[in-house]
C-alpha cells in the first residue's frame, strides 16, 4: 500500500514537469523583432553622436547640431512609420515652458 501511495505521489510530481507548453507567437511581433539588427542600432547611435550633443540646454534651432537637430531627426524617423500604421500614429513635438 505504501509503495502504491509513493508511486502515485511520484507520478503526480513528475507528470506536470513533462507537460508540453504551447506558445502562440504573434507573427507581427516576430517580424518586428526579426528586423532588429546590430548594424541598424549602430547606425542610429552614430547618427545621434553626429549631433555632437543632445544636452537639453544645447541649441534647439540649429538644423545640424544640438538637441533641436536630434529632436527633428527622431521625429522624421518616426514619421516614416505613419503610413504603415494606417493613420493611427501621430508624431509631434510638444512645447514645454518651465
Amino acid at each position: 500500500m505504501i509503495k502504491i501511495f509513493f508511486l502515485l505521489i511520484l507520478s503526480a510530481v513528475i507528470t506536470p514537469s513533462q507537460a508540453q507548453t504551447i506558445i502562440n507567437r504573434d507573427p507581427d511581433i516576430k517580424k518586428m523583432v526579426d528586423e532588429i539588427s546590430k548594424e541598424r542600432i549602430e547606425q542610429y547611435v552614430r547618427k545621434l553622436v553626429s549631433f555632437h550633443t543632445r544636452h537639453n540646454l544645447s541649441d534647439q534651432n540649429d538644423p545640424v547640431k544640438g538637441i533641436g537637430a536630434a529632436w527633428n531627426w527622431i521625429k522624421s524617423e518616426m514619421e516614416k512609420s505613419i503610413p504603415a500604421s494606417g493613420g493611427r500614429l501621430e508624431v509631434k513635438l510638444e512645447e514645454n515652458s518651465v
